[in-house]
């Protein structure tokens, strides 16, 4: 759903129930979606808290969507900011990377 905008504007209700899930992959997959369905405002929170989740995958992954979200991520620069200044975590230095890349876009 995250992948195709038109499906993830179908399945909003499922996706804004899954954002409550206890997973942080399963809130990040579905702050994702939304968020390309046109729901910033509920994605971007939830994308903000899992870039600070101890699942270093989770953390990738929400810190992918907020360098997918450009200008849309701006409110998220400080926490992006924190993981760009982190020792490498379980995932080496991808997470760092992308937040670095991230602020890059976003002129910080």
């Amino acid at each position: 759903l995250g992948n195709d905008p038109k499906k993830g504007a179908k399945a909003v209700g499922s996706l804004q129930h899954l954002l409550d899930d206890d997973a942080d992959a399963v809130r990040v997959a579905a702050a994702r979606a939304l968020y390309r369905a046109g729901h910033t405002d509920q994605a971007l929170p939830v994308l903000t808290a899992a870039v600070t989740a101890p699942e270093g995958t989770a953390q990738l992954w929400a810190i992918t969507a907020l360098d997918e979200m450009d200008e849309r991520a701006r409110p998220a620069v400080e926490t992006i900011r924190q993981v760009a200044k982190k020792p490498a975590g379980p995932l080496g230095n991808y997470s760092k990377n992308v937040a670095n890349a991230a602020l890059g876009l976003l002129g910080k």
